[in-house]
């Protein structure tokens, strides 16, 4: 087809014409191909501006909004990996370039979540305000609520997300642990019970329930809490799970007094790969009784310090685990010699552990040389109470004005209710020889929290020695001994108070009835035998249960009731020939009384006791 500035008829074209063979060509003069590239480009070039003023801005904004989208995974991987200052700074520079995207506030937020819970629940509810949030963004925004204190807010959260996402098992694992958090054990009871119907080897649900139970107090549930936890580290060990260590670690936060569960436990620890040095350790323990008395306890003990000697040189984080370990179960002596001054000072966890088991050893002038130390910061910065025992360390104070430092100290200690004050200032009271004040510190101690197992032969000692009767000792111990305690110098020593002070005899006959059945050859349950039996009338069964005289380092007190009961036998001449041993001080006024009614009628007439028969 001929175009009209083409046709044969017209040959006296126009210039639109000759304009348009020069742009578009003609069949006679066609356009090479150089000439096409430079039309198509001025084209372009004349349309560009055009395309670029209506549709440049869209393509800016989608080239800026692409680039705070790789931002935003950029930092979610720093956060992953742990550096979570450099993920926030990184975000920071993305939002100045697209304070409007989504996806970099949710970044901020989980970024912001471990140490700036406002700013990053800031972000969530802007997130909430656009109808961006995700499921797990509104997990993460109520468990921020619950770190702020609000709960109201996260179970408003909660509610639409379990109404939401039903069978949602993560939903519900979260429900379970917020309630936990507040004290609902019967909601979280619920959600974790649903969290097993839809994942029957969920770990932390499993973890919920055994606290749950665990906290009940009951011995069956107790039980019951560790066997579950048993079941999921059984598998967990088999399949060679990840969760395995975290699992083992959880199983030993837990009270383990029920001797076969403690050897499965150790058992399994032994089966398990890579399990680390704490671990071994607390296998060590679980392999052996509880009862430090018996010969196997012993063995655990050259265990133990076979087991440090082996490990000297540990990183900080496995080391302060097994410092950790010997700490809860009473080895301050085997920490302090594991733990130098020297390790303590790199580490406060490992410093703070050394001072607590310095205390419990009753070694306060140490205490107070430690607070000395360039480790332990500034000594005007510390407390009163550990200020009076650095100025008391040297023993050189006048008598008086000690006293006087100290009662200022356990005064101001009780008042706050700090036991391990109460404690301390009760070491250096026994040192100074001020006894009523000791018996009061660690009274104070205990009833501020402090274990009374931990002091009880310090307690005991500075109350006899105070002149404190027994019964006003054996309340404040009964005060804090609780059925279930598994202490055996405790239930030993109260039970003693009971029987010496005689108006709670059926207490007193079935904690013995304890003693005997876990410890049938200690020498301190023989005498308490006894001992009950002098108080039954029964006189020849207590003899025998003393006769011959059990190997033991008895007290003074302790010396008396002896004697008491081989007089009330007719053992007159063994009973003198203790008696004279006895100095009467240090002693609680029963056990003087007891004394005082048998000796002076023994000194009268040698052979009158000879044939007793009914209690002096």
């Amino acid at each position: 087809m001929r175009l009209p500035f083409r046709s044969r008829t017209n040959r006296k074209r126009a210039w639109w014409d000759r304009i348009g063979e020069k742009v578009f060509g003609s069949n006679r003069h066609p356009l090479t191909v150089a000439e096409v590239k430079q039309r198509a480009v001025a084209v372009v070039a004349l349309i560009l501006p055009y395309v670029a003023w209506n549709h440049g801005q869209v393509a800016v904004k989608s080239l800026k909004d692409f680039r705070g989208r790789m931002d935003a995974e950029i930092a979610d991987g720093m956060r992953l990996d742990g550096r979570i200052e450099a993920a926030l700074s990184h975000l920071m520079h993305a939002q100045q370039r697209t304070p409007q995207l989504p996806e970099i506030w949710r970044a901020i937020a989980w970024a912001a979540a471990p140490g700036f819970p406002v700013q990053a629940l800031y972000y969530f509810e802007k997130l909430g305000v656009d109808h961006k949030l995700t499921p797990r963004d509104s997990l993460m925004m109520a468990a921020l609520h619950m770190r702020l204190d609000q709960p109201a807010e996260a179970a408003a959260i909660y509610d639409a997300l379990v109404s939401a996402f039903p069978t949602d098992p993560d939903v519900w694992r979260a429900w379970g642990s917020a309630c936990l958090k507040v004290g609902d054990y019967s909601e979280a009871l619920k959600a974790f019970q649903r969290v097993r119907t839809l994942l029957p080897h969920d770990t932390q649900a499993a973890l919920g329930l055994a606290e749950i139970m665990h906290r009940s107090g009951k011995p069956d549930r107790e039980r019951e809490s560790v066997g579950l936890l048993l079941s999921q580290l059984h598998r967990a060990i088999g399949a060679k799970l990840p969760c395995a260590r975290d699992l083992a670690h959880a199983v030993l936060t837990f009270s383990l007094h029920d001797d076969p569960q403690r050897t499965e436990i150790a058992s399994l620890l032994g089966r398990m790969e890579d399990r680390g040095p704490e671990l071994e350790l607390a296998s060590i323990f679980l392999r052996h009784s509880l009862h430090p008395e018996t010969n196997e306890a012993l063995q655990r003990r050259e265990q133990v310090k076979s087991f440090l000697a082996g490990h000297r040189t540990l990183d900080y984080s496995t080391r302060k685990k097994v410092a950790g370990w010997l700490k809860r179960h009473g080895e301050d002596g085997l920490l302090l010699d594991w733990i130098s001054l020297a390790d303590a000072a790199g580490d406060e966890v490992l410093f703070s552990f050394r001072l607590e088991s310095l205390l419990a050893s009753g070694q306060w002038k140490e205490v107070a040389e430690m607070a000395l130390h360039p480790a332990a910061g500034a000594l005007s910065e510390k407390p009163e109470w550990l200020q009076i025992l650095v100025s008391l360390r040297t023993g050189r104070e006048d008598p008086h004005m000690a006293e006087m430092l100290l009662r200022s100290a356990v005064a101001q200690a009780r008042v706050s209710g700090n036991p391990v004050a109460c404690k301390a200032l009760g070491y250096a009271s026994l040192d100074y020889g001020v006894f009523p004040l000791a018996a009061d510190a660690f009274g104070s101690a205990m009833k501020a929290g402090e274990d009374p197992s931990s002091i009880l032969k310090e307690f005991l000692h500075a109350a006899r020695r105070s002149g404190q009767d027994a019964d006003s000792a054996l309340s404040i111990l009964s005060h804090h001994v609780q059925s279930g305690d598994k202490s055996t110098d405790m239930r030993k020593q109260t039970t003693y108070l009971r029987l010496l002070c005689g108006d709670q005899m059926e207490r007193a006959a079935l904690d013995l009835a304890r003693l005997k059945k876990d410890l049938p050859n200690d020498p301190f349950v023989k005498f308490l035998n006894g001992f009950m039996g002098y108080r039954l009338g029964d006189y020849t069964s207590a003899v025998h249960s003393l006769v011959p005289m059990p190997a033991h380092r008895w007290q003074q007190g302790e010396t008396i009731v002896i004697a008491t009961i081989l007089a009330s036998g007719g053992k007159t001449r063994e009973a003198a020939k203790l008696a004279e041993r006895i100095t009467g001080q240090g002693v609680f006024p029963e056990e003087r009384r007891m004394l005082e009614g048998w000796k002076s009628r023994t000194e009268l007439d040698p052979g009158l006791l000879s044939s007793v028969t009914l209690q002096p």
